[in-house]
């Protein structure tokens, strides 16, 4: 369970993840993160990576304060430094993960240490956090753990739904562009005006013989259905 970090610098997010945060803040509210790390410039650094993800960031220093940011802010997920931790399993971090999963079972906390160690895993494990990485993450490993947090919290958008709606958008807004109805469409096409429709509604997915006779019957190229504007 015991993740070594990839880097040691916080490369840039990739197209996919600037894809994803561009998604995501265009079709519903920000998902939530809480950073608690008493490393300022860590905390800063990991905010700024969740930042570029989507998230809406909150950064503490103290985690003796994150039950209290938990209550208030209500979180998707928790990166708890835990690196205090002595060899009595005590620490303000592992106080502050008992507490958090006491009062929410179900919330999805992200442990991290600076020197990983095996008493410390067990205990996280025992206390059901998420994983258990080792300082500094890499942006990458920060995507990883965020699409698992949600995919788990059901807010993982559907790529291949969303193809389906654009698609079917660029489809409405050409064929009204030219003032001619589903049933117009259909004559030029050899389509069915309920296929043409349920492509419009983002219902149906097109192939490529539908779109290629789409694209010659509203006089655009194919590639106007698919190309990012």
């Amino acid at each position: 369970m015991v993740s070594p970090a990839r880097s040691q610098s916080n490369p840039a997010p990739t197209p996919r993840t600037k894809r994803r945060a561009a998604l995501a803040s265009e079709s519903r509210p920000k998902p939530r993160a809480l950073v608690v790390d008493p490393d300022a410039t860590a905390g800063t650094r990991l905010s700024r990576v969740l930042g570029a993800l989507g998230f809406d960031v909150h950064t503490l220093r103290d985690a003796a304060r994150a039950l209290s940011a938990v209550s208030r802010r209500a979180p998707h997920v928790v990166f708890l430094d835990v690196s205090d931790t002595d060899a009595s399993l005590d620490g303000k971090g592992l106080r502050a993960l008992r507490e958090m999963r006491a009062a929410d079972e179900g919330l999805q906390v992200v442990c991290m240490s600076r020197e990983p160690d095996v008493q410390v895993a067990v205990e996280v494990i025992r206390e059901r956090a998420l994983d258990y990485v080792t300082k500094p993450l890499g942006a990458d490993r920060v995507d990883a753990l965020t699409q698992e947090v949600l995919d788990r919290c059901g807010l993982l958008e559907d790529v291949e739904e969303r193809l389906h709606a654009e698609v079917g958008s660029r489809v409405r807004f050409h064929r009204k562009s030219l003032g001619y109805t589903l049933q117009q469409v259909a004559d030029r096409t050899g389509l069915s005006v309920s296929l043409i429709s349920q492509i419009e509604l983002g219902k149906s997915g097109a192939s490529l013989l539908s779109l290629h006779r789409l694209a010659r019957a509203l006089e655009v190229p194919m590639a106007s259905f698919l190309a990012d504007d």
